[in-house]
């Protein structure tokens, strides 16, 4: 339906059954639409008719959460002769991704970066330079938020993949936990 529906992706020719399929053959479901009647996690909005459901960042996220994972734009038709988009950016140095303002230049964006972990808190930790020999106080770091994300510690080098977006004079990457991953720790 135009107004609300589900697509699924799935990697074989049987016929999926029930109005929200729990199959093994499901790679890939969205649910549009306010009265989708399933989705991951919650439904994108829906399209119009000159509209499309586009994947975020050129169709690289993908966190289990359909209102999160797209946005709604104009179409964008794909095919095998397109290009293929890179899901792994290059990491960006901290003080890239810091900026010089109270916002960082890559707002909206998806982003890596590689660094030290200085300082944990309950909603994320402090990622610094890997290089913190000097004053960890005053090498270049941001504040990773992480509502339910992984546990680190102190010390731990890890690499780290989100959005950019400000987070006061810091800036924040809205991550999810498997948007981080921890690459050697010590």
């Amino acid at each position: 339906a135009a107004g609300s529906g589900k697509v699924a992706i799935v990697k074989s020719s049987t016929a999926l059954t029930g109005a929200c399929p729990n199959d093994p053959n499901v790679i890939d479901l969205v649910g549009y639409g306010n009265t989708a009647t399933c989705s991951e996690t919650g439904p994108t909005a829906a399209p119009g008719n000159t509209t499309a459901v586009l994947r975020r960042f050129g169709g690289c996220l993908d966190t289990d959460n359909n209102n999160s994972d797209f946005v709604v734009g104009s179409p964008m038709p794909r095919n095998s002769a397109s290009p293929i988009n890179d899901c792994s950016p290059d990491p960006v140095a901290i003080h890239d991704i810091q900026g010089n303002g109270l916002a960082t230049p890559f707002a909206g964006m998806l982003v890596s970066t590689t660094g030290i972990v200085t300082a944990r808190k309950s909603n994320g930790f402090f990622l610094q330079t890997p290089n913190i020999d000097a004053d960890p106080n005053t090498s270049e770091g941001i504040f990773v938020f992480t509502s339910s994300g992984p546990t680190v510690a102190v010390g731990d080098a890890i690499s780290v993949l989100g959005e950019a977006n400000e987070f006061f004079n810091l800036t924040q990457i809205n991550t999810l936990p498997s948007f981080i991953t921890v690459s050697s720790s010590g």
